[in-house]
């Protein structure tokens, strides 16, 4: 099986799409009553970037999404970690792409270790939620 590769594109009208469509985004729309509503935008949204780069169905779309939420989110986490560690030496931190930053603006600011709490790092103080 070829690997279908997503232009960038595609992915800047995922993210305007998931902006529009916050619930879809979080993943909200989860409920039995909700999931044909769901179907129906990720069918919306797949109609909008197929014609930009390789065709995928409404579903294969969802799954993209949820894959690039995750894999920001370990970033984030992961950069939040080395920033907060201990044992010297540089910080490891990796910085997010535009891209990347609007998805993280998606999705919230509280990706981190504790849920409900973000950290300011600017003062290094923690904010609860």
């Amino acid at each position: 099986m070829s690997r279908r590769t997503n232009t960038v594109r595609q992915l800047e009208l995922l993210c305007a799409f998931m902006e529009q469509h916050k619930d879809l985004a979080l993943g909200r729309v989860r409920s039995k009553e909700a999931r044909p509503l769901a179907k129906r935008l990720w069918d919306e949204c797949s109609n909008i970037l197929n014609p930009e780069g390789p065709a995928r169905s409404g579903k294969e779309w969802a799954k993209v999404w949820n894959d690039m939420k995750c894999r920001i989110k370990q970033k984030i986490i992961a950069s939040n970690s080395s920033l907060h560690g201990t044992g010297g030496g540089p910080s490891t931190i990796v910085p997010l792409t535009p891209l990347e930053e609007q998805v993280a603006a998606i999705i919230g600011a509280d990706v981190g270790p504790l849920p409900g709490v973000r950290i300011d790092v600017g003062c290094v103080r923690l904010i609860l939620i």
